[in-house]
């Protein structure tokens, strides 16, 4: 069976549900956007939220599809830092107990956490601090930590840092992995809209994006941005959200709707995605059925809070 290599910002995520948008408001923050910040600005986000509900659980969008894929029993990898903390070690407890190969390196920044404050309407808006994910460099990288795999996913998230996001997928070409890439978020891709349109075309197989992502990559309505990405790579895939997804292969298209179920928490909803398309397509299932598991995916993880997939898949 194939392997899969993920690598991306190793972090622990915070689900905190907020009463309105007046905490988002309060911080600067765009409702439903991922916004970097500093430790300051982090922590006055956890001072005017210490009344609300919170859990707290090993996240980070690349980990999180590598976790979801390992639970269908495919081999796995992942490439992060962490600090030298509670934090860190929770993070490698997690890869492991899923069977993940943790391929982490230390910093002595601690380890990043990722605030999604959950609005009552389920939309979750994300203050993410590095930390230690953030000091992930070339230097971490070597080409013997991708022998033995066959896929490779990154998270947009890493395109902060051209050179590493590069020579990542440098790597990872040069030892014959099939690539993909999700964009992550509208605001990563409109900052680094001209990088990724260089690297994508040279290094990357397969492309998520949502719809926002795929706008504000093209600059075109949702059927053409998947025409528009599709050209730069061998798989292009939409997500539309409570509208399900569709992916484009040279000329053919495919569609499929979302699942519907009781939404509790969006969190890791596209993470999640990803990993049911992947493993589809490690499996040559038809275009099709690789959108409609992914859907179910999805569709699993959004009945409960937090990135974490059931026990009971």
């Amino acid at each position: 069976m194939a392997r899969i290599l993920g690598m991306g910002n190793a972090l622990m995520d915070i689900i905190t549900h907020i009463q309105s948008d007046a905490t988002l408001d309060r911080l600067g923050l765009r409702k439903g956007a991922m916004h970097l910040v500093d430790i300051d600005t982090m922590r006055l986000a956890l001072s005017l939220t210490k009344d609300f509900p919170r859990r707290t659980m090993a996240g980070g969008s690349a980990a999180n599809t590598i976790r979801s894929i390992a639970r269908l029993g495919v081999g796995a990898g992942f490439i992060g830092k962490i600090g030298h903390d509670r934090q860190g070690e929770l993070v490698a407890q997690s890869l492991t107990t899923a069977g993940i190969r943790p391929l982490l390196h230390q910093s002595r920044a601690r380890t990043g956490h990722a605030l999604a404050l959950v609005t009552p309407d389920i939309e979750r808006t994300f203050a993410t601090f590095l930390g230690a994910a953030g000091t992930l460099n070339t230097n971490d990288l070597s080409p013997s930590d991708f022998v033995g795999f066959d896929f490779f996913h990154i998270e947009g998230f890493i395109a902060q840092n051209h050179t590493l996001l590069e020579r990542a997928l440098a790597i990872a070409k040069s030892a014959q992995l099939h690539t993909s890439i999700d964009l992550g978020s509208s605001t990563i891709v409109d900052e680094n809209h001209g990088f990724l349109r260089r690297v994508l075309p040279k290094y990357v197989d397969i492309i998520f994006a949502n719809q926002d992502e795929a706008r504000v990559f093209t600059g075109k309505s949702t059927d053409e941005a998947l025409k528009e990405i599709a050209q730069l790579c061998s798989v292009a895939v939409v997500k539309l959200g409570p509208r399900g997804a569709i992916a484009r292969r040279g000329d053919e298209t495919a569609a499929a709707p979302a699942i519907d179920v009781p939404c509790v928490d969006t969190t890791g909803c596209g993470d999640h995605f990803n990993a049911g398309f992947i493993y589809g397509l490690m499996h040559e299932w038809p275009l099709q059925q690789c959108l409609h598991f992914g859907c179910y995916m999805g569709a699993c993880i959004i009945q409960s809070v937090g990135a974490n997939m059931p026990e009971t898949l």
